[in-house]
This record gives structure tokens, C-alpha cells and sequence, in this order.
């Protein structure tokens, strides 16, 4: 079968050797790289994608990327797209703040409902409960409780039994 289609001259042969490197790109740019660098040197479809585990469509789709959008359209555009957080590092070092050197509002001990509705004093919108906990989480805030103890306990008998074991 005739090949008709063809990668578009944007850069030297050298210059796509050089980008074909794996260093520092993820492994689905670096990929994409290979294959129009092949594609190139007249590699089959079915070859790249053999060598570099795509399928030949994918193969083909990467070529007339780069024949549209240049070295632009190599990166990998999944990179950098994560919605901005509510809870923003100004936010989040008033909260451990606050939990640090502060009672929660009502009086008692910091809990994940004081800090979901503190938080929800200061966000734009509501969030969840779940959220809260895990802005807690990511804050690397945790509640070092000690073990309840009965209070009839006999503090000179378990060390004893302790002792025996």
C-alpha cells in the first residue's frame, strides 16, 4: 500500500533525535516523539507501533499532530490541567494556625466537623465533610488522643500483670 501520508518538515531530523530522548518528558511525549521521528525515516505504522506499543491508527493520529500543530502538539497536555483547590496554601496555613493556637468555635477539642465548618466560614461555597478531612490530611494535621481509660482502672495491678506475661 502507497504511503500518503507524510511528516511535515518543522524541524531538522537532528533536532527531532534530539527530542526523541526520554530525558526529563513523560513517557507518552516521549513516545510521540519516536514515532514521527521514525515515521521520518520511513518506518511502517505497523513497526513504530510494534516498538513503541500504540496501535497503527494512534501511530498515524501522532504524524498528523505534528503536521498540524508542529512541536507544539507533542507535549502531553494531561500535565498541569487539575483544577485550582479551594483550599489554597494562604487558607491552609490559617487553618493550621488557627488548630495550632486557637479553640474551636463552641470551645472543646479541634474535630473534623469544627474544621468543615470553619472552613466553610471562609470558602466562596460549601464543601463536603469529606473534604475537610482531607484538607486535614494534606495539612498533616492529626489527633494524637490518648487510649480512654476506665476510670476504676488499677494502674499497680496491670503493671504487675504486665510484669507476669
Amino acid at each position: 500500500m502507497p504511503r500518503t501520508l507524510s511528516a511535515a518538515n518543522h524541524l531538522p531530523e537532528a533536532d527531532l533525535e534530539e527530542r526523541a530522548r526520554p530525558a526529563g518528558k513523560s513517557a507518552l511525549e516521549w513516545a510521540r516523539w519516536r514515532a514521527v521521528l521514525l515515521w521520518t525515516r520511513g518506518e511502517s505504522a505497523r513497526d513504530i507501533a510494534m516498538a513503541l506499543g500504540f496501535n497503527e491508527d494512534l501511530v498515524r493520529r501522532t504524524v498528523r499532530r505534528y503536521n498540524a500543530n508542529g512541536p507544539n502538539g507533542m507535549s502531553d497536555g494531561r500535565k498541569d490541567n487539575a483544577p485550582e483547590t479551594l483550599v489554597g496554601p494562604e487558607l491552609m496555613a490559617a487553618l493550621v494556625e488557627a488548630v495550632e493556637h486557637s479553640d474551636p468555635e463552641g470551645g472543646g477539642r479541634w474535630n473534623g466537623y469544627k474544621v468543615h465548618a470553619w472552613l466553610n466560614a471562609r470558602l466562596p461555597k460549601p464543601i463536603h465533610l469529606a473534604t475537610a478531612y482531607d484538607v486535614l490530611h494534606r495539612a498533616k494535621l492529626s489527633w494524637q488522643v490518648p487510649r480512654p481509660r476506665h476510670a476504676d482502672a488499677d494502674d499497680k495491678a496491670q503493671d504487675e500483670f504486665k510484669k507476669n506475661t
